[in-house]
């Protein structure tokens, strides 16, 4: 037996005993062999496999949208579910063998409602978090131990850091403004120069995740763009107008 193997990812057993020849590519290089055959009797003991651990799971998720009269709208949700926790098309071998739970909010928001309606000013606004969480059953550095059995003599302070170092964590957080304008009040002529010709948008996103493997995976994001558009009023040209025979014709 070489290194420090463990049966996580185990799919084979296969056992054996070798007598390799006394000369050739086959001979063994470790003793003296007289080249005879052997007569020997093994045993394997305890080396067992029982039944597939058949312990049921469960899962729960809520959501809650609620409207935020004329300000914009807000989407809550969470999830939780325990190892062995599986769909019914799932084997049991494929059942999950994590704790995972986490929360996604989001809302969005009309922000000119602060401002005086006359202003004429729209900031649609987006904001998001999400935040996941998978505590692994076992082990991940003794595959073969449940979590719980390999920091049972740890400390509180020791079980936390050894918990931190082997979860899954992912947290997104996003903001955006998505065009931002200034709506046209009053009847004012328009002109190329005019604010309510732009609208700007800009988006900020971060991702933090982490796992056994992984010390830190994080990414930011900034976007930015603006916009300028103008819509003239069409002028309306009728050259041959004024000639009488089109213009008999056209009436």
């Amino acid at each position: 037996m070489k290194g420090n193997p463990n049966l996580s990812q185990m799919r084979t057993i296969m056992i054996g005993i070798r007598n390799p020849k006394k000369n050739g590519v086959e001979a063994n290089p470790w003793a003296v062999d007289d080249g005879l055959s052997k007569c020997v009797e093994v045993w394997v003991n305890e080396l067992r496999l029982t039944d597939f651990d058949q312990r049921g799971g469960w899962a729960a998720i809520g959501r809650v949208n609620t409207t935020l009269a004329d300000l914009g709208t807000l989407s809550v949700a969470g999830n939780y579910s325990t190892p062995f926790w599986g769909s019914i098309d799932k084997k049991v071998s494929e059942r999950q063998r994590e704790t995972k739970y986490g929360v996604d909010i989001a809302a969005n928001l009309e922000m000119g409602k602060f401002l005086p309606e006359a202003s004429g000013v729209k900031v649609p606004m987006y904001v998001g978090f999400s935040e996941q969480i998978s505590n692994p059953q076992f082990d991940p550095l003794n595959p073969d131990i449940e979590w719980e059995d390999a920091t049972r003599n740890l400390t509180a302070e020791e079980r936390k850091e050894r918990l931190k170092q082997s979860r899954t964590y992912t947290r997104r957080r996003s903001l955006n403004f998505t065009n931002v304008r200034k709506d046209r009040t009053g009847g004012k002529k328009e002109r190329l120069w005019d604010v309510e010709n732009l609208a700007l948008s800009y988006s900020y996103s971060d991702q933090e995740f982490h796992d056994v493997n992984t010390e830190f995976d994080n990414e930011v994001t900034h976007r930015g763009s603006l916009a300028w558009t103008h819509s003239p009023k069409p002028i309306e040209v009728k050259p041959f107008n004024n000639i009488s025979l089109i213009g008999r014709a056209s009436g």
